[in-house]
């Protein structure tokens, strides 16, 4: 694990400067970032010993432009995200990843959006002003709904800005599930267990029907969908809607 963070600080120092130079052009940096996450992630994970299904990303590339969202429960999910990272995606995260040394510099520099959690409004004006630039040009957007990493592996209850960018923006949510990301690697330890993550891709939730009244209606069905998800023996590593492994959205 130190020998991966320690990759991370060195790759990310020409990515901040790129990023840098590329100021007033967010676009250009956030493919910056997609192709710094798709070099360096991978053989991150390959020493830590974590294997994936490589397919996940060319289903990512399918489903976009979307808003993807994922659980949350150790810090793999980072590293697997950033191996799947969609064409002009743009993450959304916490004000604190700014403490988060290197992380959190380039995690501003490249173009992400951070809010305050603690602060509902705000973080849901930062939401709605971000959908104007989603629906210009073309981003995805990557997100966790729990806001914090699970401490215990369980899914916690999703916050529900993603509706509310979903309705803004009229974008299809994707869940994509992450197994077993908890069992390799725990939240605030370094006790790592190589083996495989799987991620499963559910059936997308279209936002047409959505409605502002209905918002904390509309984040429990996709918190449902996540929830059957893991509770369900066998999954396969790799499910996509082609292959039948897609759920259908639930009723707000």
């Amino acid at each position: 694990m130190v020998l991966a963070s320690l990759v991370l600080t060195l790759g990310a120092i020409p990515l901040v400067v790129a990023c840098v130079l590329l100021l007033p052009w967010r676009l250009a940096r956030l493919k910056a970032a997609q192709v710094f996450s798709h070099c360096v992630a991978p053989p991150m994970l390959w020493l830590l010993g974590i294997t994936y299904p490589k397919e996940a990303r060319e289903e990512v590339r399918r489903r976009a432009p979307a808003i993807f969202v994922i659980n949350h429960s150790s810090t793999l999910d980072t590293f697997l995200s950033m191996t799947m990272w969609p064409p002009r995606g743009c993450s959304v995260g916490k004000r604190e990843v700014l403490a988060i040394p290197v992380f959190g510099l380039c995690y501003v520099a490249v173009g992400m959006l951070l809010i305050d959690r603690k602060n509902s409004a705000s973080a849901v004006a930062a939401l709605q002003a971000l959908s104007v630039e989603v629906k210009e040009a073309g981003l995805s957007i990557w997100i966790a709904p729990e806001g914090t990493r699970s401490r215990d592996g369980e899914l916690s209850t999703f916050k529900r800005g993603f509706v509310h960018m979903a309705i803004a923006t009229g974008l299809p949510v994707v869940p994509v599930v992450l197994h077993g990301a908890f069992e390799r690697l725990p939240v605030d330890t370094w006790r790592l267990s190589g083996g495989n993550v799987d991620i499963e891709f559910l059936e997308s939730f279209d936002p047409a029907e959505w409605t502002s009244d209905g918002v904390a209606d509309h984040a429990v069905a996709v918190e449902d969908a996540f929830r059957a998800a893991l509770s369900a023996a066998g999954a396969p590593a790799l499910k996509t809607e082609e292959s039948g492994g897609g759920r259908p959205p639930r009723s707000p």
